[in-house]
């Protein structure tokens, strides 16, 4: 159990009705849940048997649920990994949490502080909340590339060589911040710093039949053009996730904004990638699990924007600061966030028992 660099088969558990929402009624997506549920259930048991699994690690309350009936009179053990904020992006499993009694199905839970709180209000019990690395990132996928492979990437991007890159990656709708962001790169320019560059990775979700929604991507373009910034903002819509390493790299500065961000896994790519991660400080304090003085840029939650800002302007003004910090945040990656520290951080559970 404790060589790590061992690898297992991934095996798909079949489904039908993949996408409930879409246009179909509330009854309906309710009869298509309850058979999609109980079709998954079998073939999660038929999995289970077959491969005599030892160790089962969910992601979501309704996979914990799941793979927990599937799993019941099997000796095994049932791992639960989180990384979101629950009662803001679990809805509604989460909310059913304590109503279904989807806590037992769950021997350990591998999260964050944030998330035990919130599953202590659902009558979890603490001495099932794991002490582990929960600040994750592949740092194989992303990592500093060459100066060469950079400036390619920012001539494709018609980027020229002295603009400071401002950068955000991932799904554009209401729930996330973007939005922030653009306010963040606006305050920017009132200051006077005009010099750079906002790039905004990705698009709108996407729908059963596989086009995306472009309600937010085009209200954010609007956005743009009211703050008065949409002649510095480049809008690529989605790329390859392969493809995403080499925006991160021609990016100086990720901001991940709001008044009390939880963690984002993009801030700790963007470390792993040598850039500088910003944040802020909240009254949760999760920012500071994984950001430092040393390794990223933390605001206060008081007029965060105006600090980003400020921060963001003497930083460009400070290259030898960036370079910094950026180096200092790969190391912190390598050595703290890799999935081997997590992994683990997880397998000492598993041999303890």
């Amino acid at each position: 159990m404790s060589d790590i660099q061992s690898t297992g088969t991934a095996v798909k558990i079949k489904t039908i009705g993949k996408n409930l929402r879409g246009r179909r009624t509330l009854l309906v997506r309710t009869v298509l849940l309850f058979f999609n549920s109980f079709f998954r259930l079998i073939w999660a048991r038929k999995i289970l048997k077959e491969h005599n699994i030892d160790l089962i690690i969910t992601s979501t309350s309704y996979g914990s649920l799941i793979l927990g009936l599937g799993s019941i009179n099997m000796s095994v053990q049932r791992f639960r990994l989180i990384g979101d904020d629950l009662e803001k992006y679990e809805h509604p499993w989460f909310g059913l949490y304590k109503v279904l009694k989807i806590d037992r199905f769950v021997d350990k839970y591998f999260g964050f502080p944030l998330a035990d709180k919130q599953l202590q209000k659902k009558g979890v019990s603490e001495s099932k909340f794991a002490e582990y690395q929960n600040d994750g990132v592949d740092i194989s996928n992303f990592f500093p590339q060459s100066e060469d492979k950079i400036k390619n990437t920012q001539k494709r991007l018609g980027i020229l060589y002295n603009e400071f890159v401002i950068g955000w990656i991932g799904r554009i709708d209401e729930k996330v911040h973007v939005g922030n962001t653009l306010i963040y790169a606006a305050e920017i320019k009132k200051r006077g710093f005009t010099n750079f560059k906002l790039l905004v990775v990705g698009g709108g979700k996407a729908d059963i039949n596989g086009n995306y929604d472009e309600i937010y991507p085009n209200l954010l373009r609007d956005q743009a053009k009211d703050l008065g910034i949409l002649e510095q903002t480049i809008f690529t819509g989605w790329v390859p996730f392969s493809a995403v390493p080499d925006y991160l790299n021609v990016m100086d500065i990720v901001p991940l904004l709001e008044s009390d961000p939880k963690g984002g896994s993009l801030l700790r790519e963007a470390m792993a990638c040598g850039k500088v991660a910003l944040s802020v400080d909240g009254l949760s304090r999760t920012q500071r699990s994984f950001m430092t003085e040393a390794n990223s840029v933390l605001v206060g939650p008081k007029g965060y924007f105006n600090s980003a800002a400020e921060a963001t302007i003497e930083l460009f003004n400070s290259p030898e600061k960036i370079k910094d910090i950026g180096v200092k945040a790969r190391i912190s990656a390598e050595e703290e966030f890799s999935f081997t520290a997590q992994a683990k951080s997880i397998l000492k559970y598993v041999e303890s028992t």
